[in-house]
């Protein structure tokens, strides 16, 4: 089965549904398909805490990813929405750019 990990401070705003969707920088979880079941990880523990079904998927430039979202974390500006994605993404070596590729994957939870 797929899955989406995610880092044990975000698990309790997706088990309690706030949060269903995610922004992922490049294609490597293009895979994933609308109306497939994933498995829900904490990446800190590796462990499974629930599973969901997808329900969107789209690519998006990093410029056009909203600033204010119902489902995701919220910015006030571009500036700081690009500080916490390029924290998250320091491996790359450098800040986002405006031309980098995200995936948008939403999805609802499985009871």
């Amino acid at each position: 089965m797929s899955f989406l990990p995610f880092t044990t401070s975000l698990i309790p705003s997706i088990l309690d549904g706030s949060k269903t969707s995610t922004y992922r920088r490049g294609l490597k979880y293009d895979h994933l398909q609308i109306g497939e079941r994933i498995d829900i990880v904490d990446s800190d523990t590796q462990e499974v805490v629930g599973q969901a079904n997808v329900t969107s998927k789209a690519q998006v430039l990093f410029q056009d990813i909203p600033l204010i979202s119902s489902d995701h974390q919220s910015f006030s500006s571009r500036e700081e929405m690009r500080e916490y994605f390029s924290d998250l993404y320091s491996y790359i070596g450098r800040a986002v750019e405006d031309s980098d590729i995200f995936l948008v994957i939403g999805w609802e939870m499985i009871s």
